[in-house]
């Protein structure tokens, strides 16, 4: 199974707990006429819209001489998600199909079900045990009621330890309710403590403005704000918290990506244009799709190729865009991706664009996707074949921005370097956090002090974050 998330239907998260696995038992089981209809689905859809096409024989236009030779091949393929395994490469990390699209469109909405605490997973060395550090905690979630805060360890989850053969529980559907066990870092060990905490998983709509706030050092104001997803149709929510920024006068902007994995281009392109706002209607992005698209859009439809700044919202506001020349990011290299990345690597064709991050850079992906739907438009639901919930979200175009510079597949190169340390991660939006006050320090034209490294940035490696098996993790959606 290629290093990449596929979804199952009974829960996104079931099969991710042995993602190295082929695990057909938590599928749906479907007929063989039903079985057939996917697999034709998921062959037409790829072979005239996936990105990388040109590298598939099977998906080749001289490969069948008509559709019932096409019919004939995919009725014999079987499981769904084995055919749409075999027809992308093992370079897409990033392609997956879901056979509920209901639950794929909750999570596009920002809808999850979670204990609403954010956290880094770490495996430690030469021991069968993990820990987990805290990195965020939304407002009102059941992790923020139980108390648990920003930068706490926990290395025991139902009073055992947290292993390979438990941490599932963390990811997936079930259980809904678990206990962690805090822990504490003593001379550069994990060690124990009595205290526990008692969670929930429940369904909500994530905010994905975590902190928007003006800061003022040194006389100069200063906008911060951590945007944690690009969830379609939340600008009309960044529009607002940017007509405080403009309100309040800010000269400068930090916006804070550093556990953003993507998410709508749309979004993406409304936050650039907010940042902005004297480069309405020029080029943001240049599409690149595969060969046979991408020279018919070329031939017939150029303009189809290229998306531009805008000034107004979907709903029709007016963007409360604020002029800058200059913008500040923060990021990381396992987090940060896709419409992450696109922001900056886009606007740094028009403006400066100082990042401040891992020196190893972020994640890397320039490459969109979309929604397939089994329908006689594949971008809608409108007349769907109703007789299952399959749908496809695989990579449809790579972007670049307009100096055709692409993000490079080693992530955006920080202008500051600066790593979390997960034993001193701070206050998200306090002047003193530390990324942020890299960023704050190089506004005010002050030298950032070294800081003291007590304990080390981590005991162990890095595993993953909570994120990393929802499908907007590390990916980027097209709005077709």
């Amino acid at each position: 199974m290629k290093n990449r998330f596929i979804i199952p239907f009974i829960t996104f998260m079931l099969l991710f707990v042995s993602c190295n696995n082929d695990d057909d038992g938590n599928l749906v089981n479907i007929n063989g006429t039903v079985n057939n209809q996917v697999n034709s689905f998921i062959y037409n859809s790829l072979q005239a819209f996936y990105l990388y096409k040109d590298e598939q024989p099977l998906l080749a236009n001289d490969r069948f001489n008509n559709q019932n030779e096409i019919n004939t091949y995919t009725n014999q393929q079987g499981n769904p998600i084995n055919f749409f395994e075999l027809l992308t490469p093992q370079k897409d990390r990033f392609s997956f199909i879901v056979s509920d699209f209901v639950r794929l469109e909750n999570f596009f909405s920002g809808v999850r079900l979670s204990t609403g605490m954010d956290f880094i997973e770490m495996d430690l060395e030469n021991e069968n045990s993990k820990y987990i550090v805290a990195t965020q905690i939304a407002k009102g979630s059941p992790a923020d009621l139980a108390g648990i805060k920003r930068g706490m360890v926990f290395n025991k989850i139902d009073n055992e330890k947290i292993t390979v053969n438990n941490r599932g529980k963390l990811f997936g559907s079930e259980p809904k309710n678990y206990s962690l066990g805090l822990a504490e870092v003593v001379d550069q060990k994990i060690t124990d403590t009595d205290q526990t905490f008692n969670l929930e998983k429940i369904e909500f709509t994530e905010n994905p403005i975590a902190v928007s706030k003006v800061l003022e050092v040194d006389n100069t104001k200063i906008g911060y704000l951590l945007y944690n997803s690009f969830i379609r149709n939340s600008e009309e929510e960044l529009n607002t918290e940017f007509g405080k920024f403009k309100s309040a006068g800010i000269t400068d902007l930090v916006v804070d990506l550093r556990y953003n994995g993507g998410g709508s281009v749309a979004t993406a392109i409304a936050l650039a244009s907010l940042i902005t706002g004297q480069f309405t209607d020029q080029v943001i992005l240049k599409e690149q799709w595969n060969s046979d698209l991408q020279k018919r859009f070329e031939e017939s439809n150029p303009e189809r190729l290229v998306q531009r700044f805008v000034n107004k919202t979907p709903a029709n506001s007016a963007l409360n865009s604020l002029n800058l020349k200059k913008v500040y990011f923060l990021t990381t290299k396992n987090e940060t991706a896709s419409s992450s990345e696109l922001v900056p690597n886009s606007l740094s064709a028009y403006i400066d664009v100082v990042i401040v991050g891992d020196e190893t850079g972020t994640v890397g992906k320039s490459q969109a996707s979309t929604t397939f739907y089994d329908s006689p438009n594949l971008f809608n639901k409108e007349n769907i074949n109703e007789s299952h919930k399959y749908a496809l979200q695989p990579l449809i175009f790579k972007s670049v921005n307009n100096n055709n510079v692409q993000v490079p597949n080693s992530g955006l190169t920080p202008t500051i370097i600066a790593k979390e340390n997960l034993f001193n991660l701070g206050t998200l939006g306090d002047v003193d956090e530390p990324l942020l006050k890299k960023a704050l320090d190089d506004i005010t034209g002050k030298a950032t002090p070294a800081a003291k490294q007590l304990i080390p940035q981590a005991l162990g490696k890095y595993v993953g974050s909570s994120r990393m098996y929802d499908p907007n993790y590390q990916r980027m959606y097209a709005s077709e």
